[in-house]
């Protein structure tokens, strides 16, 4: 049955269809962008984001037009678009399978009027398969690009049908040009190509028309199509998507484009359950397409009727999202849109096939009643499936309701009406970055959203340093966001009127602020006296309140439920942090309703509980003191093991607000590497402490000052300590700690001898002293000290100091060239059961050093850091063997790897500027220099700091940090040639042509970049024979000058002529 395949009823089936479908997803759309990918699809294509890859192409050019339409805000237009995507996509369904059908279907075997009802049965049910199957109601209702490609598919297929239908040269010919640009958008389209390619072949061959010339034609116009890639990679190359991905140039981008599309493929199925989704999905439609000619068409071999009533119950139990079905297996976490594609088509034929089957069973029979009962049974056996398409969308609906995502987008509005207007940043925890994007460009509002969970990913990091001015804003970025945020709130005076923090506010905290909740988002404020107590409560009840209760709603969404907890958590903890500030401020009614109003919001916050708890104990009145007891013994009864700490509670649930638990908190902070936060903790904890029981948190609190170098502080503290217990042993151990840096050894040895007659053990003075020994660089009397601290037993030094002596001894070693010392080291370690085997590999890494072979100390570093991970003494061996070994990728590596772990590291910060300064980056450099200087004045980052201070036009300082190098070392000629350099931008051209002599008898040899400074000198002076004997001198060499010399060269040598 061939020609006429559709007819006006057909036509109007399936626009019926569709129509239907349009309604449902336009009942259920997306109020505003729905969470996940969605959201993420429209920040991309609208650009309040960077697209981060080129590949669909189409959609997102078409979705950006959309988006300029000048009403409607963006996410309503791309729901809608996605909603007639998916609607034309049932309307599609219908036709390709209705005329499949029909062709299939040999009108001399089954009666024609049979043959069209069959086939408009499958096209119909398959149709409203597709059409209210989960995964692609889901994609139809929302925004994505999922519903267009089906859209495709469905189209290609349908453009396929029509072309075997009439035989058209020119309908393939522009099946195969668009089939070439649907590849571009939509990868499985490549899998699919070997089913229409060889079907393709095979009508040729039927209709002889299998030309070599035709066939070209047709590769022609494919490759025609193919040709997008390139103009898909022109538009994506030089993005600031491209620049986040790193992808470098545009052939680039033409390679990632392919390798993108082939990990797609690869990966569109889960490595858990994959066979059992191809059984369920892809192995019935390939079985159809090789029997259904034979089964539609009255076949009676009894193995097609047990293959067909396998596959029925396959088909169906995949309908009724059996727990084995695609669906229930991954959800949400891995969509799998076209294998319900594949499905709605089998059951379209399985439809059809059991709506004939009867008329088949009895064709032949004599008995007119068995004749009769075949024509009339086929209906009955394809009614129950048209129920199950009928009935499925309404256990599907809740599922597939996008509705809910209005109490989202209604959360991140509410948000924004929480900022200020001259706030300019809003930290996060990601979870609704992109609703809130969408929302401040539908108010137009501009806002940076800095995803504190993304910061370390490197391409992210790049895009928010780019956001910043400040230099030192710039690196840290590049560090992580943890160490910029707090670098940018401890140094900006303006912060608070810039910054807001959704989360965490222990960023606050760390820079010393007071978190003040404000609505959904807390603000720093320096002095808490300074609010408005009944100000402050009233507007954070007005922002909460509408949305606390559309958030409530939400929790009873199958899809936004966890979501919509989470949000509701965010509140609580707002809520908790905002009573904790009450009670600073006396308010104690106030705290107490606001902790009752943080549990009603969140049940289980059990900060709010605690909190309720320690005012009750503390002598507060309420008639909920039993309720709150019987809680709390139910909460002590618990599994301990599950009972969250105090960091959780603090971030999960807001700060709980007792002594103990701010001082455990500031131990926690200081621990993670939050000194900052960890000192305002144990602020907190000494105010809410009785005096007489202040002194744990004193010395706790003294200990953390001496980490962040906050000599002075620490020092006022453990001298309080000592007027209060002359024999503090901690005390006396940080004052001596604080002496040494000081520079005031013999009074640093003074509080050391102090100490051990107040009973520190002997390996800790004496581990103490070599420290100090090393720091002013005594190294013999170091050598000795660490010598004897090894030689102890291990259980009289702490296993942390143990490991530390042997590296520092080992670095003596090897400073001594000493290399017996060293493999009497490694043999030690080994024979030593109790120390960490990663000592022995940096033994044995020291050992490859002194032999100066190189790869086997690196092999040995490398197994040292991973027996010790985290290790910065490691890390910075090994950045140094990456800078010796010239290995920039590496060295690079090791730089983040070390500025994780300390962000003010000298080395680190040191190579990071060297990397900078090659690539140009001077202010960036600086910064970095500077950063190094600050830890540690070693002369050769004097230097450079120096010479990029020059290159910046900034002589005067340039000329300071020269000389104090020199002072520190003054056999560099390095040195001497920048001192040189510097000095002649200053016009002092006597000293630097001395300098520049000095640089010269250092080298020993002829170092062009001193010779051309030395020219240039003498050209300033009016000096042209010296210049150009000078010169001559290094004529030759021109071709093995860097681009700076040679430039500088280049400069000369006009000079000399206008001379």
């Amino acid at each position: 049955m061939k020609n006429n395949l559709y007819n006006g009823l057909d036509l109007t089936i399936g626009f019926s269809l569709g129509l239907l479908a349009l309604g449902v997803y336009l009942a259920t759309l997306s109020v505003g962008a729905y969470p996940g990918d969605s959201a993420s699809y429209i920040v991309q294509v609208s650009g309040l984001f960077p697209r981060l890859s080129p590949l669909n192409p189409f959609w997102s050019a078409i979705s950006y037009l959309i988006v300029q339409i000048p009403f409607g805000s963006m996410a309503l237009k791309l729901n809608v678009f996605s909603a007639l995507c998916g609607a034309a996509s049932v309307l599609l369904m219908y036709l390709v399978v209705c005329g499949t059908i029909r062709n299939i279907i040999d009108i001399h075997v089954v009666d024609s009027k049979r043959a069209v009802i069959a086939s408009r049965l499958a096209g119909s049910t398959s149709a409203l398969f597709l059409a209210f199957c989960i995964p692609f109601w889901i994609v139809s209702n929302r925004a994505h690009m999922a519903s267009f490609d089906v859209f495709i598919m469905t189209g290609m297929a349908w453009l396929f049908l029509k072309y075997v239908n009439n035989g058209s040269q020119r309908l393939i010919l522009l099946f195969a040009l668009l089939y070439g640009l649907s590849v571009v958008e939509f990868a499985t389209m490549i899998v699919l190509f070997p089913l229409f390619g060889g079907y393709l072949l095979f009508n040729l061959w039927k209709r002889e028309q299998l030309e070599i010339g035709f066939i070209l034609r047709i590769v022609v116009s494919g490759l025609a199509g193919l040709l997008f890639y390139f103009i898909a990679a022109w538009f994506f190359a030089g993005s600031e998507g491209c620049q986040m991905r790193e992808y470098g140039n545009y052939f680039q981008v033409i390679w990632y484009m392919w390798t993108e599309q082939y990990m797609l493929i690869a990966k569109s199925l889960p490595k858990t359950g994959w066979l059992l989704v191809l059984i369920m999905t892809s192995l019935p439609w390939l079985t159809c397409l090789f029997i259904s000619t034979r089964a539609l068409n009255a076949e009676k071999e009894w193995t097609y009727y047990l293959l067909h009533i396998v596959m029925t119950g396959l088909i169906i139990s995949v309908l009724l999202n059996a727990p084995f079905a695609p669906w229930s297996m991954f959800k949400m976490s891995h969509l799998l849109v076209t294998p319900y594609v594949l499905i709605a088509s089998v059951f379209g034929y399985l439809v059809a096939y059991w709506y004939l089957l009867p008329s088949f069973l009895w064709l032949d029979s004599e008995s007119p009643v068995l004749v009769r009962l075949g024509e009339k049974l086929g209906p009955y056996l394809a009614f129950p499936f048209f129920v199950l398409v009928v009935v499925t969308p309404f256990s599907n609906y809740k599922i597939c309701d996008g509705r809910w995502a209005g109490a989202v987008n209604t959360y991140a509005r509410t948000v924004l009406k929480c900022l200020a207007p001259e706030h300019q940043c809003l930290v996060t925890d990601g979870v609704i970055d992109n609703h809130l994007l969408i929302a401040a460009d539908d108010c137009g509002r501009k806002i940076n959203i800095l995803n504190i969970r993304n910061g370390d990913n490197e391409p992210y990091m790049s895009y928010i340093a780019a956001k910043f001015d400040s230099p030192r804003l710039k690196n840290l970025a590049r560090t992580g966001m943890f160490p910029m945020l707090q670098e940018w709130i401890e140094t900006d005076v303006e912060i608070k009127n810039k910054l807001a923090i959704e989360w965490p506010c222990d960023l606050w905290v760390g820079a010393g602020y007071s978190v003040v909740p404000y609505g959904l988002v807390t603000i720093g404020e320096q002095d808490i006296h300074n609010l408005v107590p009944d100000v402050l409560l009233a507007k954070n009840r007005e922002l909460q309140n509408n949305v606390i209760q559309v958030l409530q709603n939400c929790t009873n969404d199958v899809s936004l439920s966890r979501m919509a907890r989470h949000l509701l958590r965010g509140i609580s903890l707002n809520v908790v942090n905002l009573g904790c500030l009450m009670e600073d401020l006396g308010r104690k009614d106030d705290a107490f309703r606001l902790y009752a109003e943080a549990r009603n919001i969140c049940p289980e916050n059990i900060s709010a509980l605690l909190n309720q708890s320690s005012m009750v104990a503390a002598g507060y009145k309420t008639d909920k003191r039993d309720s709150i007891k019987n809680d709390m013994n139910a909460l002590n009864s618990g599994d301990i093991r599950r009972r969250p700490d105090i960091w959780t509670l603090s971030r999960s649930y807001g700060y709980v607000r007792t002594p103990a638990a701010f001082a455990q908190l500031g131990l926690v902070w200081a621990f993670s590497g939050q000194p900052g936060a960890a000192v305002t903790g144990l602020k907190k904890a000494m105010e809410l402490l009785p005096e007489k029981s202040k002194g744990l948190a004193k010395q706790m609190l003294a200990d953390v000052y001496l980490v962040q170098d906050h000599d002075e502080d620490s020092e006022s503290l453990y001298y309080e300590l000592l007027i209060e217990n002359a024999s503090n042993k901690r005390a006396l151990m940080g004052m001596a700690r604080v002496s040494a840096r000081k520079h005031d050894l013999k009074k640093a040895l003074d509080y050391l001898k102090k100490a051990e007659n107040a009973g520190v053990p002997k390996s800790v003075i004496t581990m103490e002293m070599a420290l100090f020994n090393v720091m002013f660089g005594n190294i013999a009397q170091a050598r000795i000290g660490l010598e004897e601290v090894v030689d102890l037993k291990p259980e009289g030094v702490m296993g942390a100091n143990i490991g530390r002596a042997w590296i520092m001894l080992m670095g003596i070693y090897l400073q001594q060239r000493d290399l017996p010392a060293l493999s009497e080291c490694v043999k030690r370690i080994e024979e030593n059961k109790t120390l960490n085997k990663g000592l022995a590999f940096i033994a044995k890494g020291h050992v490859g050093l002194a032999q100066n072979n190189l790869m086997e100390a690196r092999n040995n570093f490398c197994t040292a850091l991973d027996a010790i991970p985290n290790n910065i003494l490691i890390i910075e061996l090994l950045l140094r063997l990456d800078v010796v070994e010239g290995k920039k990728k590496e060295s690079e590596g090791h730089v983040q790897q070390l500025l994780k772990l300390d962000p003010n590291n000298a080395l680190g910060n040191y190579i990071r500027g060297a990397v900078q300064f090659d690539n140009m980056e001077y202010a960036l450099a600086e910064d970095s220099y500077r950063k190094s200087l600050q830890r540690r004045r070693s002369p050769e980052v004097l230097n450079d700091l120096a010479w990029v201070l020059q290159r910046r036009d900034a002589c005067h300082e340039a000329e300071r940090l020269i000389r104090e190098s020199i002072s520190l070392n003054d056999k560099n000629y390095i040195s001497w040639d920048t001192f040189g350099v510097v000095l002649m931008k200053l016009n002092k051209l006597d000293e630097a042509e001395k300098a520049l002599d000095r640089s010269m008898s250092l080298a020993g040899r002829e170092v062009m970049s001193v010779i051309i400074h030395m020219a240039q000198v003498n050209i300033l002076k009016g000096s042209k024979q010296k210049a150009m004997d000078l010169i001559s001198m290094i004529s030759a060499k021109q071709s093995s000058m860097s681009a700076e010399n040679s430039k500088d060269y280049e400069k000369i040598q006009r000079a000399l002529i206008d001379m």
